[in-house]
C-alpha cells in the first residue's frame, strides 16, 4: 500500500514538472509583448523634441509651446524623474488669454496588432477650467481617448487601451493637448 502511494506521488510529480516546464519553456512565446515606441524626452532640450516629435501652438501667444527643461522647476516627483515634457500654463503663458498647445509623435506603425495599450507617466494639475487630452490618430482623424480636467494629488503611471483606434493602423499617431488660460500644468 505504501509503495502504491508514493508511486502515485511521484506521478503527480514528474506530470506537475512536466506542465511547469511546458508553460516555463512555451508559453512566453505566446504572449509576448512588442514595443511600437519607447520615448523618454531624454534627447529633447528647451522647447525642441525629439526627432519625429512636433511641438506646437494651436492658439495662443508664440510662447505656449510644451517644454523639456521644467523651466518653472516643478517637483513632479517619482516615477517622472529626468527631462519629462511639460505645458506649464502659469509659468510662461499669458493671463486672460486662452491657450491650446499639442505635443505629438511621431507616425507609428500599430499593424503588428488590433490590440495597443498605452503606458504613460504623468502628472495634470488642473484649474482655470484646464483641460488635457489624449487624442489618437487612426490613420484619417484625431479622436480623443481621456481628458483630463481634474487634478491629480501626485504623479502615477497611467496605461489606456487605444486599440479601437490605432489597432491595426500603421500611420498612427498620439498627442497630449493642453487646453486652458493660464491653468496650472501638465507633465508627461
Amino acid at each position: 500500500m505504501t509503495v502504491f502511494f508514493f508511486k502515485i506521488i511521484t506521478d503527480n510529480f514528474k506530470r506537475n514538472l512536466f506542465v511547469l516546464f511546458y508553460i516555463t519553456l512555451f508559453v512566453p512565446f505566446f504572449y509576448t509583448q512588442t514595443y511600437i515606441l519607447n520615448e523618454d524626452f531624454s534627447s529633447a532640450t528647451g522647447t525642441i523634441p525629439p526627432s519625429g516629435w512636433t511641438n506646437s501652438k494651436i492658439s495662443g501667444a508664440n510662447t505656449d509651446l510644451w517644454h523639456f527643461d521644467n523651466p518653472s522647476n516643478r517637483g513632479i516627483g517619482f516615477p517622472i524623474l529626468g527631462t519629462f515634457a511639460i505645458f506649464d500654463s502659469e509659468n510662461y503663458s499669458q493671463s486672460n488669454g486662452f491657450e491650446s498647445s499639442q505635443l505629438v509623435s511621431p507616425f507609428l506603425d500599430c499593424s503588428v496588432s488590433p490590440n495597443i495599450l498605452m503606458s504613460f507617466d504623468h502628472y495634470f494639475a488642473a484649474g482655470n477650467g484646464a483641460v488635457g487630452k489624449i487624442e489618437v490618430h487612426d490613420g484619417s482623424n484625431w479622436n480623443t481617448v481621456v481628458t483630463y480636467s481634474d487634478s491629480m494629488v501626485k504623479s502615477h503611471n497611467e496605461l489606456v487601451d487605444i486599440s479601437s483606434f490605432a489597432g491595426g493602423v500603421s500611420n498612427a499617431k498620439v498627442r497630449f493637448l493642453w487646453e486652458g488660460d493660464s491653468s496650472y500644468f501638465w507633465a508627461v
